[in-house]
C-alpha cells in the first residue's frame, strides 16, 4: 500500500484531535479546584476592636471591647492579631468604637 505522506499526516492529526478531544471530555464540565492548584482561602485573622468608646486611663473590659473575624491581610499594620487578649490593661490613648486595639495605644492602668 503506497499512502502519500500528506494522507499519512492528515491521518496523524485526526488521531491526535480526537485522542485531545476524548481526554477533554473525560475531565468534566466543572473540574475540582484541588486538581488545578488553586490554593484553599486563607481563614480569617481574629481581632479585638472597641464595641463603643474608651476614653484614657479606662480599663478595657469584656463589655467595651470584643473579638471578631477579619479578613486576612487587611489588618492595621499595628493591630494585635491572634491570641493577645488586651482585657486588663488600659487606654493610654482614647478608643472610638469599632477601632482595632493596638498594643501601642494602651498603657499601665491608674
Amino acid at each position: 500500500m503506497n499512502a502519500k505522506p500528506g494522507t499519512i499526516l492528515l491521518a496523524l492529526v485526526i488521531f491526535g484531535a480526537m485522542v485531545a478531544l476524548l481526554f477533554f471530555l473525560s475531565q468534566g464540565a466543572t473540574p475540582d479546584p484541588r486538581r488545578r492548584g488553586t490554593p484553599p482561602p486563607n481563614p480569617p485573622e481574629k481581632v479585638q476592636f472597641a464595641v463603643k468608646d474608651i476614653a484614657v486611663g479606662e480599663k478595657l473590659t469584656a463589655d467595651n471591647v470584643q473579638w471578631t473575624d477579619w479578613p486576612p491581610g487587611r489588618v492595621p499594620k499595628d493591630g494585635e492579631v491572634g491570641e493577645g487578649d488586651f482585657i486588663g490593661q488600659c487606654a493610654a490613648t482614647a478608643f472610638r468604637a469599632g477601632e482595632f486595639i493596638r498594643p501601642s495605644k494602651l498603657g499601665a492602668c491608674p
